[in-house]
Order: C-alpha cells, then structure tokens, then sequence
C-alpha cells in the first residue's frame, strides 16, 4: 500500500476542531491512516481506489466532528471509537456511541495502542 491519504475540501470548522481543544494534529492523521489502512485488511476490494480512500477518511472525519466536537469526548476517547465507528458503517450497521460519561482505558487498550503507534503502510493522512 505505501501510498498518502489525500482528503480535499475539508471545511474550516473540521480543521479547526481536529487541530484544537488539546488535540494533536499529527496524531490524528496518524490514527486516520492507521484505521484506514486497517479497514481495508476487515473490509478488502479488488482495487483500492483514491475514492474509496477518501469515502473512509469522510466517514472517519464525520464520526470525529460528532464524538470530539458534539459529545466533547477527550481526544483520545474520539479516536479510539472512529475505528468503531467505520467498521460498523462498513458491515451494514448502525454505530451509537456510548451515553457513558466514564471510559474505560483498558478496554480494548491494545488496539488503542496499535492505532497510536501506526504501522509502515499508510505514512500520513493529509488534510
């Protein structure tokens, strides 16, 4: 795979809500690419096509804008449950976020973890 994760037209408030409130910029597009690229190991096609790369980052973007910028949850809460979030979109489902104002650390931490760390696939996710 190797290749930049290119997201065009992203709106101002979207960026602005991604690059603020304590969050991270570098580790969100880290964490983007890193979900993407994963998504398409659980959820493959034939061809990866720029498209459909960009269809996940817009669901991922939107699922964001909902948990980080809606719900206030903490960074690293939002970008633990986008991947969630994508799959179910992927399968055919509908994702609910938890209602819970507690959040766990430990559940799923290892996949927390590998998301923060990345892998060598996808090197960035361009906004």
């Amino acid at each position: 795979m190797g290749k930049d994760l290119l997201l065009p037209e992203v709106t101002p408030g979207t960026a602005f809500l991604m690059a603020a409130l304590g969050g991270d910029k570098e580790k969100i597009d880290k964490v983007f690419a890193n979900v993407i690229e994963r998504s398409f190991t659980t959820h493959p096609m034939r061809h990866i096509t720029d498209h459909e790369i960009k269809r996940r980052g817009f669901i991922l973007i939107r699922w964001f804008r909902i948990l980080r910028g809606e719900k206030k949850w903490a960074l690293d809460r939002a970008l633990h449950e986008v991947g969630r979030a994508l799959r179910a979109e992927l399968d055919g489902l509908t994702y609910t976020p938890s209602d819970s104002v507690l959040y766990r650390v430990d559940d799923d931490v290892e996949a927390m973890a590998a998301e923060l760390r990345g892998s060598a696939g996808f090197r960035s996710f361009k906004i």
